[in-house]
């Protein structure tokens, strides 16, 4: 498959995931997850900018309204969670503003600190919490 045939597939679906974004109203947790899903395939298509604009403003905030109902996220949700913060943070180091990304990191331990309570964690969760933590530890020694 050619890189401009991935790119039109890649382009369709960005179209078809904004749509869906805009219409949701019933469902937070879905729009949530969506977000992060446009941004992650921003961020491998190697747009980065797009990625982090892309994703929610105030991801932490966002994750603690759907986490804060009565019951807790889905797991998933809490992927998506620790996704977001680890591109957005890697996305804004990468864009020069590593002020910003150790704000969006630190911002998003209390995502790392809900998601490492789960007994039994997906090989998924497991790979974006050490993503996430080797970003953060990384981005952290530049900024010292």
């Amino acid at each position: 498959m050619t890189r401009s045939c991935i790119n039109r597939r890649s382009r369709t679906c960005c179209f078809l995931l904004l749509e869906a974004i805009e219409k949701e109203g019933t469902f937070v947790e879905d729009e949530f997850q969506a977000q992060v899903c446009l941004g992650w395939i921003h961020w491998q298509l190697g747009e980065p900018s797009l990625a982090a604009a892309r994703l929610p403003k105030s991801i932490e905030q966002d994750f603690s309204q759907l986490d804060g109902t009565n019951k807790e996220s889905a797991e998933w949700t809490k992927v998506c969670a620790l996704k977001a913060s680890y591109i957005k943070g890697q996305s804004q180091g990468r864009a020069g503003a590593v002020t910003d990304a150790v704000e969006t990191f630190e911002s998003g331990l209390p995502i790392l600190s809900s998601a490492s309570s789960s007994p039994k964690q997906s090989r998924e969760l497991k790979t974006w919490t050490e993503l996430y933590l080797t970003g953060f530890c990384m981005l952290s020694s530049l900024a010292i």
